[in-house]
């Protein structure tokens, strides 16, 4: 591998900058929703987030494929460390962090990885040899899925602190014989800004040599943006499973920022402390999936094993709409971790080995921009009263896996066209 060191130095500086990132990522949602008993303002700062990614990603797509991919993670970790250690400094002068600025550190950090994580991929591609393209997507994903681990795990201790010398991890409490206090959001916030500039230098000490073939296009943003488009509207099973195969990724991302606060709050009786570790249940199947999913589905072609792991999603999010139990959440929330994990690895694999890398950016742009509609949609439908109930939340779990189920029929009724 040619450009190991520098493939080393790049998860180095994703680990350093995703655990302090998902901290915040945990503490605002859990802070609006429970603390501040603002539930729908944070659904509306998570909508306009939402809303307004629909047209940064279009953007984000043609600079990956235009620009120095490295330029591109050093000014987004710059720019990102700027605004959030800003906000933080704002909280101590006044003794609290505003509302609406903590929405901001939440959109901020939410646009940083709608062009963060593409440009990563492009980056990664651009400078591995084919032939380990399935070994990098599953280091990738070992490696965010221990930041989001380390994440929900820091979380738990700095969201709820410890009473007693009792710590609450995993859903269990466990006596450590120490106390930590409680921090306040502008401690978090802060601790997220400074991880941005480390994660800044690392990346700027990675030299690379490019293995992929690109050609940087002139032109027009929606000129350069319609060549991506045409290509995937020439190749449409292509268009097709990377956009089916995607829609587990759609429903987490509701689920985790928008109805899982509500969920172990008014219906399962959680706190801060099991809501983090539902996020370290989550990564800590994302793991596993990173380290076995491709020896599971070894002998399994690609196409086949993500019907089988869409079908495993269904089940889950079905099984929670009568379940009341936190034991068995955390159960189908690892499973669920695995599922979403296990599908990112074979989908970006099998895209590696489909998509020039001169048009990856683009290509991703599209499947994002249908990714984020199909968000704007569910939470919308789910923004209504009705949703906000206790108890009416299961109904949302039992949408969110017959919107998976339709994703695994269309692969299976194309199952022939997309192996072929």
């Amino acid at each position: 591998m040619k450009n190991k060191q520098s493939i080393i130095l790049l998860f180095l500086a994703n680990t350093v900058s995703g655990i302090a990132q998902g901290i915040s990522m945990v503490a605002v949602p859990w802070f609006f929703t429970i603390i501040a008993d603002e539930a729908s303002l944070f659904g509306m700062i998570y909508l306009a987030t939402t809303f307004a990614s629909l047209f940064w990603v279009l953007y984000a797509g043609v600079l990956i494929d235009k620009y120095d991919r490295r330029n591109i993670l050093l000014y987004i970790n710059l720019a990102g460390g700027a605004i959030v250690t800003g906000i933080a400094v704002h909280g101590y002068f006044i003794g609290e962090v505003p509302l609406l600025l903590a929405g901001m550190v939440f959109s901020t950090t939410f646009l940083v990885y709608s062009i963060h994580y593409p440009n990563l991929y492009a980056f990664v591609q651009e400078i591995s040899e084919r032939q380990h393209y399935g070994r990098i997507t599953a280091w990738l994903e070992i490696q965010g899925q221990f930041s989001n681990a380390m994440a929900g795990a820091v979380a738990a201790i700095l969201l709820t602190g410890t009473q007693h010398g009792i710590l609450h991890v995993f859903g269990f409490d466990i006596p450590v014989g120490f106390s930590v206090e409680k921090w306040a959001l502008q401690d978090i916030f802060l601790m997220d800004g400074c991880s941005y500039f480390a994660a800044f230098i690392l990346v700027a000490m990675i030299r690379y040599q490019t293995i992929s073939e690109r050609v940087r296009e002139s032109g027009k943003l929606w000129k350069r943006f319609r060549t991506g488009l045409a290509y995937l509207k020439k190749e449409s099973m292509i268009f097709l499973f990377g956009n089916a195969s995607y829609l587990i990724f759609v429903t987490v991302l509701v689920l985790h920022f928008f109805i899982l606060p509500i969920y172990i709050d008014s219906h399962l009786k959680g706190n801060a402390g099991d809501f983090a570790a539902a996020e370290m249940y989550f990564a800590l199947g994302s793991l596993f999936a990173g380290i076995g999913v491709r020896y599971i589905f070894k002998g399994t072609q690609t196409v086949n094993a993500v019907i089988t792991l869409s079908g495993l999603v269904t089940v889950l999010y079905f099984i929670n709409t009568i379940n009341q139990e936190l034991w068995l959440f955390f159960i189908t929330y690892f499973l669920l971790g695995f599922s979403n994990a296990g599908t990112r690895i074979l989908r970006m694999t099998w895209l590696f080995g489909h998509i020039p890398n001169k048009l990856i950016g683009r290509a991703n742009s599209v499947f994002h921009v249908i990714n984020v509609v199909g968000r704007l949609f569910f939470i919308g439908l789910f923004s209504l009263p009705f949703f906000a109930a206790s108890h009416h939340t299961v109904y949302t779990f039992g949408i969110l896996g017959l919107f998976v189920l339709s994703g695994a029929v269309v692969l299976l009724v194309f199952r022939k066209k997309l192996l072929a």
